[in-house]
């Protein structure tokens, strides 16, 4: 999410197994079961989950909303 690196530019991608991702992002583990194509942006203490250019929002004492103030984010 870098402003100065160019995401659609095929040279600044690479791919990874979510094995990989879990061990160096341990805190995207319990965002894994969002949908396919799903942005997940961790800034700070928030997260931001994005599917087709509209910010999803857990429902109301769902388990996504548990587990994102479990991990500290708002």
């Amino acid at each position: 999410m870098k402003e100065e690196i160019d995401n659609n530019d095929p040279k600044n991608l690479s791919v990874k197994s979510l094995y990989e991702v879990v061990l160096k992002q341990p805190k995207a583990l319990p965002y894994l079961f969002f949908p396919k194509n799903s942005v997940i942006i961790f800034e700070n203490e928030t997260i931001e989950i994005i599917k087709d250019d509209y910010t999803l929002e857990p429902k109301k004492n769902s388990y996504a909303e548990q587990i994102a103030k479990n991990n500290g984010y708002k």
